[in-house]
């Protein structure tokens, strides 16, 4: 495991953090957001089929800390 706030993780990125808590600890990564957990990161990808940015609201309603 590996501790990451979620301000940390937008700095590195050079992301913004719309909403939520820049101190909340984010717990994990996830790329599926049929298997997210709760204080997880999800990562939305695109792929051939499907675009992970469609279900960032899916991730974000099963506790996941936010979307990169």
């Amino acid at each position: 495991m590996f501790k990451l706030t979620a301000g940390q993780i937008a700095a590195v990125t050079q992301g913004i953090i719309f909403q939520g808590d820049p101190r909340a600890q984010v717990r994990g990564v996830s790329t599926d957001s049929r298997t997210v957990a709760e204080g997880n990161l999800f990562i939305p990808l695109k792929g051939e089929k499907f675009d992970g940015h469609d279900f960032i609201a899916e991730a974000l309603k099963k506790g996941a800390a936010g979307s990169l």
